[in-house]
């Protein structure tokens, strides 16, 4: 007896693209009031509304904001031999950009942490990651308009052993 429906073939899923350059910024909007705002418009509902209502999104650069971000660089050039180049722009959608390699990721990790941890009211993104207070945040399910913490980011252990004390 046949089926009914026809077999649908299943293959392996894509390859995750390995990206060659990835970012660490401190956006000019938060992350978190620009994903509650889409999630407003998408399905506006009281108990959704008040996440953005009677607040801007707008993140200020703080004036020790400049000495906090120089003093973690110099700390974990110092510590790790790790050099980091910072963009910094007037305009823009970013306070600042760092470029860096996948190679790297455990030490960026180590620098969002620390800068985020020096500045608690500002979010940082780090690749597909958010930052806010020390604490690392991804969208629920990857996808999902809802940020959770990311339980399974971790600074690695030699990162760690060379920051002892600064993390």
């Amino acid at each position: 007896m046949r089926r009914p429906l026809p077999l649908i073939p299943r293959g392996p899923r894509r390859r995750r693209v390995v990206r060659e350059r990835l970012l660490f910024g401190c956006p000019r909007v938060s992350p978190e009031w620009e994903l509650g705002m889409l999630q407003v418009l998408m399905k506006p509902k009281p108990a959704t509304r008040g996440a953005v209502e009677h607040r801007g999104g707008e993140q200020t650069w703080p004036a020790e904001a400049d000495a906090a971000l120089a003093e973690v660089l110099e700390t974990v050039r110092a510590r790790l031999g790790t050099e980091v180049t910072v963009h910094r722009g007037a305009e823009g959608a970013y306070h600042f950009v760092v470029e860096y390699p996948p190679e790297q990721g455990g030490e960026m990790l180590a620098v969002a942490q620390l800068l985020s941890r020096r500045l608690p009211e500002l979010w940082f993104v780090l690749d597909r990651l958010f930052v806010n207070g020390g604490v690392f945040y991804r969208r629920q399910f990857g996808y999902k308009l809802k940020l959770v913490p990311a339980t399974n980011v971790h600074v690695p252990r030699a990162v760690r052993a060379g920051l002892r004390g600064a993390i």
